[in-house]
């Protein structure tokens, strides 16, 4: 979410990369040019707090605008629209309470394991972060009691998909974790070498199976 608003604002604004990043060194950031486009991507620790009270201070010297810290979680129209802001891998709240909470109003969050079904989950939930067409409800609850493993978080962090997401897919294209997917692609006694192989190709036909379906291309 501060990724996608700092990417608007500053193209709002004509700002370069290096007009924020020059901004910032004032402060002792250190930042490029490099690391501002890290955190339009959602990187460059994009959600420490530090990092996020020295880019609006960065932004307001540059604009003369008086943001604050909750402005981060709007639209740079200035909309304040719902988008699920992903905390832990069982913690998500809408971005509207996101702000609300940076304004002072209490912390009050909903786990989400286990979830009780994929229905659960809102159509926005499944627009934004690329839940598989299931085939079956047994598929969809099997999806839903299914707890991402480390690798599995690795793996989506890799490619930039949400772990919950990434998780559900793997029990739609293979009815087993990503762990046991490898193990059963290496075979008993591989070397962790051909693990990690059978892992990043796995990881690769997810992100491919993904991408066709948030473009559209069931088949």
């Amino acid at each position: 979410m501060v990724g996608r608003f700092l990417k608007d604002y500053r193209d709002e604004h004509g700002l370069t990369l290096e007009n924020i990043a020059t901004a910032s060194r004032k402060y002792g950031s250190g930042w490029s040019a490099a690391k501002i486009r890290d955190i339009e991507r959602g990187g460059g620790n994009a959600d420490s707090l530090a990092v996020m009270i020295v880019l609006v201070q960065a932004l307001n010297d540059l604009t003369g605008d008086d943001m604050a810290l909750a402005d981060l979680f709007r639209y740079a129209d200035g909309t304040w629209r719902y988008f699920p802001v992903e905390l832990t891998d069982v913690a998500t709240i809408p971005s509207t309470e996101m702000r609300a909470i940076l304004r002072g109003d209490e912390v009050q969050l909903a786990t989400t394991r286990p979830l009780p079904g994929i229905e659960a989950v809102s159509n926005l939930f499944v627009e934004y972060f690329g839940m598989p067409p299931f085939r079956d409800e047994e598929e969809r609850r099997a999806a839903a009691d299914h707890v991402p493993t480390f690798a599995e978080q690795r793996a989506a962090k890799r490619i930039g998909v949400n772990v919950r997401a990434f998780g559900a897919w793997c029990i739609h294209l293979y009815g087993r974790s990503l762990d046991e997917e490898a193990t059963a692609r290496a075979g008993d006694g591989a070397t962790p070498q051909k693990r990690g192989r059978c892992t990043r190709g796995i990881t690769d036909e997810i992100k491919t199976a993904m991408d066709g379906e948030q473009f559209g291309q069931r088949e």
